[in-house]
């Protein structure tokens, strides 16, 4: 089952176990979950090439059709041009159906930064893991 219509789906609310994630996705083998560290401006970045020897990403043969990706460390740094670099390589890995998600409950409205860089390079859309779920507490509200 092809949960993913777009390029893309920003998942909110993923807990710190991933079973909700690979219960997301039918087809369980096709799933890949990795992470996209944030990495201070101007230190070595080694993520995509990481997520290359994760994924196996080649051009015309992917491993995987899933690619879920955790981007939690990158929330308010959605301006950083490693994170940027990171979405245009993305979009030139089109064979993959992302998957992007945040650990934690946010609210539409706390993530509508992050979701409007990716959409900048991809066609997605927003879902809550748990929908009933609230947002986090007002003690962890950004300003």
């Amino acid at each position: 089952m092809n949960r993913v219509k777009d390029d893309f789906i920003l998942l909110l609310g993923v807990p710190d176990n991933d079973k909700e994630i690979f219960d997301y996705i039918a087809d369980k083998e096709s799933l890949c979950i990795t992470k996209l560290s944030y990495v201070l401006p101007y230190e070595n970045f080694y993520e995509l090439k990481a997520f290359q020897l994760r994924t196996n990403a080649r051009a015309f043969k992917p491993r995987y059709t899933y690619v879920a990706i955790d981007l939690s460390e990158w929330l308010e740094h959605e301006e950083d041009e490693y994170f940027e670099i990171s979405l245009k390589f993305f979009h030139d890995c089109s064979d993959f159906n992302y998957i992007f998600f945040i650990r934690e409950n946010y609210s539409t409205k706390e993530i509508e930064s992050m979701y409007r860089k990716v959409s900048k390079y991809m066609k997605g859309s927003i879902e809550h893991l748990n929908p009933k779920t609230q947002s986090r507490s007002n003690e962890h509200e950004r300003n």
